[in-house]
């Protein structure tokens, strides 16, 4: 029970602090009626979909096995780097720390 008692305590703490603050209270409620921010890149066009199954058959694997061109290989090495800086942005951690980023530009 009174660990209850404390944790309310805290709660009119904090309610009274951001009654006594309006702008602070503005700024916390403007944080969270934004929307989340868009994370998609325009590098390589591509969405944040999960993949789809494969439902290739083997003879269309074999052929994706082919060897390619000089000039399609760079092409695909070229699309897999930005596939994985995608993929990296995509992380909790790094959309954490672009907020952070945005809001030391913003103060």
């Amino acid at each position: 029970n009174n660990l209850r008692g404390n944790k309310l305590v805290r709660v009119h703490r904090a309610l009274d602090k951001l009654k006594a603050d309006p702008l602070g209270l503005d700024r916390a409620r403007i944080q969270f009626s934004q929307s989340p921010l868009l994370y998609t890149s325009n590098l390589s066009g591509t969405t944040t979909r999960s993949a789809s199954p494969d439902t290739r058959s083997d003879e269309q694997r074999r052929r994706k096995q082919q060897i390619k061109s000089d000039n399609e290989k760079q092409r695909i090495i070229k699309r897999r780097a930005i596939q994985k800086r995608e993929r990296k942005a995509l992380r909790l951690y790094y959309q954490f720390a672009y907020q952070i980023s945005k809001e030391r530009e913003r103060i």
